[in-house]
């Protein structure tokens, strides 16, 4: 798991350097931020093929199965937030306008809403035991990244973004909280019922 750590602390600790440069949209500072957004993406992606213990117990097929729709719907989520922001998602150029339909009238933030379902959907697929303890790690920078977002498109777009933000929820609504915590849940009380093993 020393491996798993280390690498996770390498990625992350690329990403304050970015954000150093202050507002500038240059292109070294794009390419910069583009080439540390794939290595983040990468290492959750890679992670569960790590040397690892694997998910074990009763219940591991359903878990599959769930991973697999999980992994289904937060890529496809993601997918289509991409597609709706278009160049800017990979350019880090700010839309002209504030995208608030399509998916963004669901979520402020889908396409980290869609990596959230995604990796924890990839990691019960693949019954990645460390990946699972590694996972609450992705929730909060996602959150906080939202959060540094924001302070951004509120200085861009004013009133037009506090109206939609009192109108849309940050990164999940009531039903995906629901099925995100019942998911957990579940784990939870499968392990201590000894239902699932994680080691």
């Amino acid at each position: 798991m020393l491996e798993q750590i280390f690498w996770l602390l390498v990625v992350s600790l690329v990403y304050p350097l970015i954000w150093i440069g202050g507002r500038s949209q240059s292109k070294l500072r794009t390419l910069l931020t583009n080439f540390w957004v794939w290595m983040w993406v990468s290492y959750w992606f890679l992670l569960p093929f790590t040397n690892r213990p694997r998910i074990g117990g009763i219940f591991v097929t359903p878990l599959a199965i769930t991973g697999a729709i999980l992994a289904i719907f937060g890529s496809s989520f993601m997918l289509i937030a991409m597609k709706r922001l278009g160049r800017a998602v990979f350019w880090g150029n700010a839309p002209a306008e504030l995208v608030t339909d399509g998916v963004y009238g669901f979520v402020r933030h889908p396409i980290y809403t869609g990596e959230i379902l995604y990796v924890i959907g990839w990691y019960l697929l693949w019954g990645s035991v460390y990946a699972l303890y590694l996972y609450p790690i992705l929730p909060t920078a996602l959150w906080i990244q939202s959060h540094l977002e924001e302070k951004r498109l509120l200085e861009r777009f004013g009133d037009e973004f506090k109206k939609h933000k009192e109108k849309v929820p940050m990164l999940f609504t009531s039903a995906l909280m629901l099925i995100w915590v019942a998911l957990l849940a579940v784990i939870v009380i499968s392990v201590y019922f000894g239902l699932i093993t994680l080691w």
